[in-house]
């Protein structure tokens, strides 16, 4: 067996798809000292693994529009302050705007899952229609997605972008 020691490991991958559909635009390692073996290939850091996952207000939108159904189209997501605004068109007898503000938490360090604060479909509420559909894509992100144990520690919205950090366990 070949093996290669390392003072310091950093490690990024950009346009991961994920099983659950959603494009992570990149997802980043970084640690301290660390090893490497092969055959078989294996990675091993000495300390916990810093990881860093971005996705992009396209990515959300994206992965939106391959989740709803058939009425529900032309997502336009706005990542700021903490906040996610998400507006669709919605075809019931005719087509209206949607526009949902939601926040966005940390579950059992392993999973990301979206919140509805507002909703306003045409001035009206509609907060039961939308949590309901979120109910069906929720969570959002996953850590039991990604190959190593991932621990996630905080989400940020950012300006066009949710980035999500954790640690990677030894």
């Amino acid at each position: 067996m070949d093996k290669l020691e390392f003072a310091r490991m950093e490690a990024r991958f950009e346009g991961v798809l994920l099983p659950v559909g959603l494009r992570v635009d990149s997802f980043s390692l970084a640690s301290g000292s660390a090893d490497m073996s092969w055959p078989p290939f294996e990675l091993r850091t000495k300390k916990a693994a810093d990881a860093t996952v971005v996705v992009s207000e396209k990515s959300v939108a994206d992965f939106l529009e391959s989740k709803t159904p058939d009425n529900i189209k032309g997502f336009k997501v706005t990542c700021a302050n903490g906040q996610v605004l998400c507006e669709a068109a919605v075809k019931l007898v005719m087509e209206i705007r949607a526009k949902a503000v939601c926040t966005l938490r940390i579950q059992s360090g392993t999973q990301v899952f979206v919140d509805v604060q507002s909703v306003d479909v045409m001035g009206g509420p509609a907060k039961k229609l939308v949590e309901a559909q979120l109910a069906k894509i929720n969570p959002i992100l996953d850590a039991a997605e990604f190959p190593m144990q991932v621990t996630l520690e905080s989400v940020e919205v950012e300006d066009g972008q949710i980035v999500v950090k954790g640690k990677v366990a030894p």
